[in-house]
């Protein structure tokens, strides 16, 4: 697998923290900006990635992100690992979607 450097985003140069791409993007387009690093394997996301993760509990965030990491064997343990975690903090309707997702 080759792993490709694709500048997505000119706003990478800057400091980066999730937080600060969720409000200057809004959570929607921050979904879809998000699972384009993931595709792309952009590999320096992961680092704040399990954070956001860990704070959102929401469906349609969370089913489009996880979908995008299972897709991808290499990230397939990263997904199921911190999902076993991030589970307690997610909503009902979260749950039992992803739960099937990781099946």
């Amino acid at each position: 697998m080759e792993i490709q450097q694709v500048e997505l985003n000119p706003l990478r140069k800057t400091e980066f923290t999730l937080s600060k791409k969720v409000k200057f993007l809004g959570r929607e387009k921050f979904d879809k900006w998000l699972k384009s690093y993931i595709t792309n394997y952009y590999s320096k996301i992961f680092f704040k990635l399990e954070e956001f993760l860990m704070t959102v509990g929401r469906r349609k965030f969370l089913l489009r992100i996880y979908t995008a990491l299972l897709f991808n064997n290499a990230y397939k343990k990263f997904a199921k690992t911190v999902y076993k975690t991030a589970r307690k903090n997610d909503h009902y309707v979260s749950t039992n979607s992803l739960d099937k997702l990781m099946d």
